[in-house]
């Protein structure tokens, strides 16, 4: 089973702190350039996903094919229940207009223009 780098490589960033080549080949015990080899090859071993899957509890199919939810990790919950609040009310105000979830990502970044920098440079860090 062939698998497309790129897929794979963007579920695994978003899903673990896994964010460079380098701390891939960490986790798998191998070179950074066989890392690179691969990504210039555009195949994403599957045994490397299973380990990845195994070590940050992801679901194996969601990795692959990006079907499926993935399971929960540890890292996935917060762990500020401020944040669990604000979760649960942006839920519900986007059940009820899709089109609050733009509006509360706008009003939070112009409220807090140091968070906007941040992800700006976090997105920038992992491409």
């Amino acid at each position: 089973m062939q698998i497309n780098f790129s897929e794979i490589w963007e579920r695994v960033r978003i899903s673990t702190e896994i964010d460079s080549l380098t701390k891939l080949a960490k986790l798998l015990g191998i070179t950074q350039p066989s890392v690179s080899d691969r990504k210039s090859k555009g195949v994403f071993p599957i045994e490397w996903a299973y380990v990845i899957a195994r070590k940050y509890n992801l679901s194996l199919d969601w990795l692959l094919t990006g079907e499926h939810l993935r399971v929960a990790t540890e890292q996935d919950k917060p762990k500020n229940a401020y944040v669990l609040l604000i979760d649960a009310w942006l839920e519900s105000m986007t059940t009820k207009d899709a089109r609050r979830e733009e509006w509360f990502k706008c009003h939070f970044e112009d409220a807090f223009p140091s968070f906007k920098s941040w992800v700006e440079h976090h997105e920038n860090k992992t491409t």
